[in-house]
């Protein structure tokens, strides 16, 4: 698997090379609302509900700006995402849920996204 990060503009896109496939994705910082519907209906299906924060966690910390959600997209399509917990004012970051979407799984995307 061969993964090529590159930039146009303000947008990040991966490319994901392997002998199955080539997947293009656009790394995009998700907004408050596209946070709420991703936690009620993506995080709710891919994780426990003992894993998950409250909702009500999540939003704080988002509107502290101590959260950042990251969608992955193909032609517009959610193909996987990641939340993370942004500490001492940007100097670390810790990875709090990562999960691809059942249609894209076992495609090398979640490599691709831990290598963005």
């Amino acid at each position: 698997v061969a993964i090529r990060i590159f930039y146009h503009g303000c947008v990040i896109f991966a490319i994901l090379l392997s002998s199955q496939t080539v997947i293009e994705m656009e790394l995009r910082i998700l907004n408050e609302h596209e946070l709420i519907n991703l936690y009620t209906t993506d995080c709710r299906r891919d994780f426990p509900e003992s894993e998950l924060k409250p909702l009500d966690v999540v939003e704080k910390l988002y509107r502290e700006g101590n959260y950042e959600p990251i969608g992955f997209f193909e032609n517009g399509t959610l193909i996987a995402y990641a939340l993370q917990v942004i500490r001492e004012n940007g100097k670390s970051v810790l990875l709090d849920y990562l999960a691809v979407t059942p249609e894209y799984r076992n495609r090398g995307v979640g490599s691709a996204v831990l290598t963005a």
